[in-house]
């Protein structure tokens, strides 16, 4: 059973590969667009990766304050 499914994926991951390899840009506005698109993502991947580092700076202060909250009661 192990084997089949081993087969099956394979078969799967590598009709999926030679698809996608297999896409031609047809003309140079083409490769603009996904540049233009490329350098969008990559923008928001730093900004949230920004996001994420002042998140992880802030939660001692978080626990600090939860903490002092639930002593209080």
């Amino acid at each position: 059973m192990k084997f089949i499914n081993y087969v099956l994926c394979s078969i799967i991951l590598l009709s999926v590969s030679t698809s996608g390899s297999a896409q031609k840009y047809k003309a140079p506005a083409d490769m603009v667009k996904l540049n233009k698109e490329y350098v969008k993502v990559s923008n928001e991947i730093t900004d949230i990766n920004a996001q994420l580092t002042i998140a992880q700076n802030d939660l001692p202060g978080y626990q600090t304050t939860a903490n002092t909250a639930t002593g209080n009661v």
